[in-house]
């Protein structure tokens, strides 16, 4: 962790640092186990982010709106969306940016997602992620 980093973690509030940094390892460890996922961690509007390079789109860990920690994605992907669609209990969410993990699989998920994002398609694992594939996410039958 570069020290703009670890400031970035210290000025969390206390009581959330501990979650914040569950997330980072579990983003690394979803990253480290993809071998097509190179990832790089950085400051992004003054928060920890993970950027995967080509593969996919950033993930940010900044607090949500009513201060717990949060998963951010870019607001342009279909990620906060599609993981509404397919875990719509397992975690909180806030418009289309932000994911507040409730569960480890959920939150996996998304991450692996995000990660992976432009592999494959426009929806990335996510539409994967949904059984019968891409098309029962869209709500059609496979051929």
């Amino acid at each position: 962790m570069t020290p703009d980093v670890a400031a970035a973690f210290d000025a969390f509030p206390a009581e959330l640092r501990p979650d914040f940094l569950a997330l980072r390892r579990l983003i690394l460890d979803i990253a480290a186990a993809d071998p097509r996922i190179d990832i790089t961690e950085a400051l992004r509007w003054g928060q920890p982010a993970y950027l995967p390079g080509r593969t996919g789109t950033a993930v940010r860990l900044g607090p949500s709106k009513d201060g717990r920690a949060a998963l951010l994605v870019h607001c342009g992907t279909t990620l906060i969306a599609d993981h509404r669609m397919l875990f719509p209990d397992a975690m909180d969410y806030e418009g289309n940016r932000a994911a507040i993990p409730g569960d480890e699989a959920a939150a996996r998920a998304l991450i692996h997602a995000a990660l992976t994002y432009r592999i494959g398609g426009r929806r990335g694992a996510a539409a994967g992620a949904r059984p019968g594939g891409p098309q029962a996410a869209r709500g059609q039958r496979p051929a």
